[in-house]
């Protein structure tokens, strides 16, 4: 395959913080059409409950199937997941070249202090440690045949 061939099909990723307001971004391409894949609904549905390091392996296999089945049907699917680092980014812009569907970042800018601030009040809050984890970590957004839409958050 590999080459782009146009059935319609299109991957969006969502990269930003906790908190920075991916799903919220991700919901409104739902409303337009997109069919959004949340590792953190998959994890509630397997297993009710967060991060739970044993099932993340599953979570992710999970995602990845649902992800490629979406796009082999011709959907537009957007990734609600955090995507901060080229690692987490890669095995998306590999399935994405795979099956020739263009891809796509929406890149929340929400500053660190918002998300914590966010946390602070969220019906499901994060560790804070997580958040600046993630931050320290973060790795700009800018590979090869990535189309890069920059988000205030």
């Amino acid at each position: 395959m590999g080459s782009e061939r146009d059935t319609g099909a299109r991957l969006a990723l969502m990269c930003g913080l906790p908190k920075s307001g991916k799903t919220t971004y991700a919901r409104r391409l739902q409303s337009h059409g997109w069919v959004r894949v949340c590792p953190d609904e998959i994890r509630r549905a397997l297993h009710g409950r967060g991060h739970y390091p044993p099932a993340e392996p599953l979570v992710w296999a999970n995602a990845e199937l649902s992800v490629r089945a979406l796009l082999l049907g011709g959907h537009r699917v957007v990734l609600d997941a955090t995507n901060t680092t080229r690692h987490r980014r890669a095995p998306w812009l590999r399935l994405a070249r795979e099956l020739g569907v263009p891809v796509c970042a929406y890149v929340l800018k929400t500053p660190k202090e918002e998300c914590l601030r966010r946390n602070q009040t969220s019906e499901e809050p994060v560790p804070p440690e997580v958040i600046d984890r993630m931050a320290r970590q973060w790795e700009e957004v800018n590979e090869d045949g990535l189309e890069v839409h920059p988000v205030e958050g």
